[in-house]
């Protein structure tokens, strides 16, 4: 699928720590679930690509807005003319 919550895991992991250990992680987590589904006789519910968006809205505005340069204090910005 193309949004669901695994592939969103392994991207967000792999931003971290690389695509090797990302793949390995996605596969110990689904293992971990399958665990837990045929142990509790659950059906799995797919929680949706955003996610991670959902979780923490102030960290994804936060991480979408484009960084400012600082200025230094004490400088003076000049129009390109001269004056």
């Amino acid at each position: 699928a193309k949004s669901c919550y695994l592939r969103a895991c392994f991207y967000r992991c792999a931003t971290r720590h690389g695509v090797k250990k990302a793949a390995i992680a996605t596969a110990h987590h689904i293992l971990v679930s399958s665990f837990h589904i045929l142990r509790d006789g659950v059906v799995y519910r797919e929680l949706g690509g955003n996610y991670f968006d959902k979780l923490n809205p102030a960290r994804t505005l936060r991480k979408l807005m484009p960084t400012q340069p600082a200025v230094a204090p004490n400088s003076v910005e000049t129009s390109p003319d001269g004056s």
